[in-house]
């Protein structure tokens, strides 16, 4: 019986310590500047819009309730967790990313309030790691449920105005897209933000009827911000090229090029080697080494290598020592079209 007893107390002792040990992991890092200069790091164990509640350390048994305006200023640190978010959110991971928001969510639910703080970071996250799995349907249900006021910053108040360009998609609003797009011409954007909008215009733009204008816009996704926005930079790739291949002059420039054996002076063969570039940029960046798919593969046939660049050096000069030749032809013809004109002058006198 003592035996039980004594197993029990040790049993409830290491459950007891276990459940310190993450209480106390949960305590987030905090600083605290008093109007007056001063300050201090204080650990936050929970908050509302306008309280937080902390503990002067990890292990203080007594915690202490303040207003946020009796403060100059606050700054959290971001715990541990939402580190290893970022860093999956950084390496692309979206998917791993979302499964440690989620627990993420529940374990720091008490701090949930506090403005511009590390759930409504992690809340933020959520939003863009559906956006850029292409899931815009859960991606429209997240910016809805996020509490627009809880982070105040400029990037992400910008970026979630811009969720509207996904919505209009998501909900095939092509012409309203158009003229949400014609109305952001002129605002300011970061790149990745511009590209998005860009993205969004380049598919309304095929929807009605304009691939050309289009393309214009999946250029500007591709020179915008590749490396942060890589998937619609990779998806843009993927539409223009779909956009090149079926336009009739680039079809028209390609056969000729196939027939003579090198490019044509063609409309369409600006497009052929436009079309070039973008499968070589793919192959090289945007694939994420991935190869180009095969229909568009055939593209990258059509660039101007170095012996063909070389080729083309030489027909120039060729050319230039021929016009150089007839310049001269035309200036001895001149002068001795002149000398029988003196000598005829001097005859007649």
């Amino acid at each position: 019986m003592k035996a039980i007893i004594t197993a029990t107390l040790l049993s409830t002792f290491c459950f007891s310590v276990l459940a310190q040990e993450e209480q106390e992991d949960l305590l987030t890092p905090m600083l605290l500047f008093e109007k007056d200069g001063g300050g201090k790091q204080v650990f936050l164990e929970a908050a509302t819009e306008n309280q937080i509640q902390y503990r002067e350390n990890k292990v203080a048994q007594n915690f202490v309730v303040k207003r946020i305006n009796e403060f100059k200023s606050i700054f959290v640190y971001d715990p541990d967790r939402l580190v290893e978010i970022k860093d999956l959110y950084e390496g692309r991971k979206y998917r791993e990313a979302l499964e440690k928001i989620q627990e993420f969510q529940k374990l720091y639910k008490p701090i949930a309030p506090l403005k511009n703080g590390p759930v409504a970071i992690a809340n933020f996250l959520e939003t863009e790691c559906l956006r850029k799995l292409g899931d815009l349907k859960e991606y429209g249900k997240a910016v809805r449920a996020f509490d627009k006021s809880s982070l105040t910053r400029d990037t992400v108040q910008r970026q979630l105005q811009i969720s509207l360009f996904w919505e209009k998609v998501s909900n095939e609003e092509w012409n309203n897209l158009h003229q949400l797009a014609e109305e952001f011409t002129k605002t300011k954007l970061p790149s990745n933000q511009r590209a998005q909008v860009a993205y969004c215009h380049g598919l309304a733009l095929e929807k009605i009827e304009r691939p050309k204008d289009a393309l214009l816009q999946y250029q500007i996704v591709m020179s915008a911000d590749g490396g942060s926005s890589e998937v619609i930079a990779r998806d843009a790739a993927l539409r223009a090229l779909e956009i090149l291949k079926n336009d009739p002059d680039v079809i028209e420039a390609k056969a000729a090029w196939d027939a003579e054996g090198e490019a044509q002076p063609l409309v369409g063969t600006i497009g052929l080697q436009e079309a070039a570039g973008i499968a070589d940029l793919y192959k090289m960046v945007l694939g994420n080494g991935s190869a180009v798919p095969v229909k568009y593969a055939y593209f990258l046939k059509y660039t101007v290598d170095s012996g063909e660049a070389e080729k083309a050096d030489e027909k120039a000069d060729e050319k230039a020592d021929e016009k150089a030749d007839e310049d001269k032809a035309d200036e001895d013809k001149a002068d001795e079209d002149k000398a029988d004109e003196d000598k005829a002058d001097e005859d007649k006198d």
